[in-house]
């Protein structure tokens, strides 16, 4: 009896405390949106990215962090939108982030090649020198960004 009172005390306090979601929880707060909703940058997207990452490259790329002030971040996020990522060919796409400007490659199989995923990042900084990201991964007409949402 003692063991059941205490079981049912101890759940009752963890009921009662407030649960706190982490930044790598599913959460789709923060995310950063397109102005035409195209293209929607969150945690959640990323991690749908990390489950299917092996079938869109060789190379697995990680979140990218973005400025933390907001027009920048919509003005990268709406560039990326103005190249409309379209059909069901893999794409992955690069950002200057000071401008927005997009650079991208679309790969000659599902699964690209670590040289096709390297692409548009080589011609980015190729440009620029410096302040490009990996920004999107379009696979099988799904668009996966890969753009920091928090802060």
């Amino acid at each position: 009896m003692f063991g059941a009172t205490l079981i049912m005390a101890i759940l009752a306090v963890a009921h009662a405390i407030p649960q706190v979601s982490d930044s790598y929880g599913q959460s789709e707060k923060p995310r950063l949106i397109s102005a035409d909703e195209s293209i929607v940058c969150s945690r959640a997207s990323y991690l749908a990215y990390r489950k299917v990452g092996t079938e869109i490259g060789e190379l697995m790329l990680d979140s990218s962090p973005i400025p933390k002030n907001a027009a920048d971040k919509q003005r990268i996020i709406d560039a990326l939108a103005q190249v409309t990522p379209s059909g069901d060919g893999t794409q992955v796409f690069v950002s200057y982030t000071p401008t927005g400007k997009v650079f991208s490659t679309t790969c000659a199989a599902s699964t690209c090649t670590l040289e096709e995923m390297e692409i548009p990042m080589q011609a980015c900084l190729t440009e620029n020198w410096d302040n490009c990201v990996h920004s999107l991964v379009r696979h099988a007409g799904t668009n996966y960004c890969l753009l920091e949402a928090s802060n």
